[in-house]
């Protein structure tokens, strides 16, 4: 495979470019929708939805085999992977009606059985996030009523868990035992807020462009462009998308990568006639799954010779 990086500076950062000969792999047939795709940290397995995030598929990563776990309405907007790669918790709406009632639901994809949560309500409303022992998985919302944690049946409660929240235009910390909140960053307004693996540190859009990274004590860096984060396994590194468009859709989009310190900026793909959208690293760091919105399959594109 041949391969060219380039190193520039760019106010202070170091940002690289591949340039990469291989051709990414379909996963999913073409014209089918699928969408948002989530590695599990395993490796074994990628959760897709489809178009208006209706229902969950998991594709095996080498044989591209797809099973389809659930057909539940918005069950793939929120999906998330346990640490250990045992589960899957999904909200999902019951029914068409506004205001719609939400449900929260795990699923076991080692034993083939599913925990329904919480009960369906209008009430429920926020992302999905698990703890670290995977016990259970905190509802982060807008508001402090809105932050929650559902633990998993048989699992013995665990007390004093914090975490990360988006409360109106401010970055908190909060603790479930104390429900204690203390602020880590103002002056922007923020959205699609993704917690590390090891809770520690967090990554958000900031509205009107550009990513922020930080922890408990400190802003960590500040990207000027950068949609929909997601992090690595490992907690070392942040894939996203910089996308360009009308107000109306997406024109161009390609997929970037950064260190957990910010200072390393990397573009993986620069494509003009591709629209790279959702990426998620896969947990040895060897390869990128993202969705492609012209043809509308998901991709997995190898980053290693």
């Amino acid at each position: 495979m041949n391969r060219h990086l380039t190193q520039i500076l760019v106010a202070g950062l170091a940002i690289m470019t591949f340039t990469i000969a291989a051709e990414p792999r379909a996963l999913t047939p073409k014209l089918k929708e699928f969408i948002h795709p989530v590695w599990s940290p395993d490796g074994s397995q990628i959760a897709v939805s489809q178009s208006g995030y209706r229902g969950v598929w998991l594709v095996d990563s080498q044989s591209h085999k797809m099973t389809q776990l659930t057909d539940a309405n918005a069950a793939g907007f929120g999906m998330a992977w346990s640490h250990d790669g045992r589960y899957l918790a999904t909200t999902e709406n019951q029914g068409e009606t506004i205001p719609r009632r939400t449900a929260i639901r795990v699923y076991d994809v080692k034993g083939n059985t599913q925990q329904l949560l919480s009960d369906f309500t209008t009430r429920l409303t926020g992302t999905l996030f698990w703890s670290r022992n995977s016990q259970g998985v905190f509802l982060v919302g807008h508001t402090p009523l809105q932050n929650a944690f559902f633990r998993l049946k048989n699992e013995t409660p665990t007390v004093g868990l914090d975490f990360f929240s988006i409360q109106g235009d401010q970055i908190v910390s909060y603790n479930t035992a104390s429900q204690i909140m203390t602020t880590l960053g103002t002056n922007s307004r923020f959205l699609n807020l993704q917690i590390s693996p090891d809770g520690e540190t967090y990554v958000c859009e900031k509205l009107g462009g550009g990513l922020r990274i930080g922890n408990q004590t400190t802003v960590i860096a500040d990207l000027p462009r950068g949609e929909r984060p997601r992090w690595s396994v490992d907690g070392q590194s942040i894939v996203y998308q910089i996308a360009t468009d009308d107000g109306e859709r997406i024109l161009q989009s390609d997929i970037w990568r950064v260190s957990v310190d910010g200072s390393q900026v990397t573009q993986i793909t620069d494509t003009p006639n591709q629209i790279e959208l959702n990426p998620s690293l896969s947990p040895d760091n060897r390869d990128v799954a993202y969705e492609e919105l012209t043809s509308r399959q998901i991709f997995i594109l190898s980053l290693t010779p």
